[in-house]
């Protein structure tokens, strides 16, 4: 019943008529019955709107394929991704955002959309927003036991940040646990450090991984662990730091940054191995055995500390 109509709209659209296409597709629709001879019409539509560049009919061609029922939901999801992008690109970013939204919904696995979705609500301002479809791509690939690209991790921590989102710290671990390296833990840690604002002993913790993960890159750094290790009373640790970035040529001992810790350690008891042993015994309280087992670990005798720590 429809044959007839949809071939008028076929010619009309092959000429270039674009004028009379409005009206054909209106024709084709009225007696249009079947899946396919609405696909047929959406195909069409969609042919002649690509051809004018206008993003509006385009949208409109999809959504008469998309509701035709004659293709699956991958297929839909890609003209809609396509779409998006197209209106993305023309900086129509709440167009985009609605056309990647539906790419989405078709096809929920697809974590590419999803990291589009995030960049078209990041486009509007919406941070927060963008950094939960970010969070939402990458669980969507580790769901299926890949390792996310460390791009959309980064792009992800970057964007969460920026909103002070909570999910920064999340996906900061993420992209730790995924792309372990200097740069991974220090960033990490630091947005840990700066979002949650942990007290003295629990700098020192962060400190502690930055160093075991080779992530203490700046002086700023090794000022910061001696000077908390210092204000725990633990010198052999706050002493060892500065020997660790001296020998690495991150420390200069004689500059203003360091000169009065340097200074105000010199004249510090450093415990030993027999006065932590005797410390030990004398007071088995849990904080006691803390403070004892930090220093065998400022000291480099991490079996002893662990061992401590496990009496706490």
């Amino acid at each position: 019943d429809a044959q007839k109509a949809i071939l008028d709209l076929q010619t009309t659209v092959n000429k270039a008529d674009y004028a009379n296409v409005a009206a054909k597709v209106a024709a084709a629709q009225a007696v249009a019955k079947t899946p396919d001879d609405k696909y047929a019409i959406g195909q069409l539509q969609l042919k002649a709107a690509v051809a004018q560049k206008d993003n509006a009919a385009e949208a409109a061609a999809i959504d008469t394929i998309a509701n035709s029922g004659f293709v699956d939901g991958a297929t839909t999801s890609k003209l809609y991704a396509s779409l998006g992008t197209t209106l993305y690109n023309a900086k129509q970013f709440p167009q985009a955002t609605a056309a990647f939204q539906k790419a989405s919904t078709l096809n929920p696995n697809n974590s590419e959309v999803l990291g589009l979705l995030g960049e078209a609500k990041f486009a509007q301002g919406q941070k927060a927003e963008a950094a939960a479809e970010f969070q939402h791509a990458v669980q969507v690939v580790m769901a299926s036991g890949q390792k996310p690209d460390e791009a959309l991790l980064k792009r992800g921590v970057t964007v969460a940040y920026d909103a002070k989102s909570p999910l920064a710290v999340q996906l900061g671990r993420e992209w730790a646990a995924a792309y372990p390296s200097p740069d991974s833990w220090r960033n990490s840690i630091a947005i840990y450090r700066n979002m949650n604002h942990p007290d003295v002993e629990g700098t020192l913790d962060l400190l502690r991984l930055m160093q075991a993960t080779s992530a203490m890159t700046a002086p700023g750094d090794y000022a910061l662990f001696a000077e908390a290790a210092a204000e725990q009373s633990n010198f052999n640790e706050a002493k060892a730091v500065l020997d660790a970035g001296t020998s690495s040529h991150i420390v200069n001992p004689s500059d203003a940054q360091f000169r009065d810790i340097v200074n105000g350690l010199k004249g510090k008891p450093m415990a030993t191995e027999a006065d932590l042993e005797s410390a030990a015994r004398m007071s088995v309280s849990a904080i006691n055995l803390l403070r004892v087992g930090d220093r065998y670990y400022g000291m480099g005798n991490y079996a002893k500390a662990a061992e401590v720590y496990r009496q706490s």
